[in-house]
């Protein structure tokens, strides 16, 4: 897996080439493209709805922090780290 830096000011977006089913509270989906598939918790769930639009990892913790338990800087950790899954992944990407 590549190394990507993140900033707060860095944006991105779902991968169009996905598919994305709700399921029993996770989030199921497939690349017909790469022939892969990936499932998220709710709150990847819930990142995924917000990437719908072009979303900085500022406003991605902002949602998080909101929905759930969790303090800004634990937050912001996990979100990089899910982000940064997603984009070597090429489920989510730059917009």
């Amino acid at each position: 897996m590549s190394t990507i830096s993140l900033d707060m000011s860095s944006k991105f977006i779902r991968n169009p080439d996905l598919v994305a089913v709700p399921m029993d509270g996770d989030l199921v989906m497939m690349s017909i493209s790469q022939g892969s598939y990936y499932g998220v918790n709710p709150v990847g769930s819930v990142i995924w709805e917000a990437l719908q639009t072009p979303q900085t990892l500022e406003h991605l913790c902002q949602v998080v922090v909101k929905e759930f338990a969790v303090d800004a800087d634990t937050c912001l950790k996990d979100v990089q780290t899910f982000v940064t899954q997603m984009l070597n992944a090429k489920v989510v990407q730059f917009a």
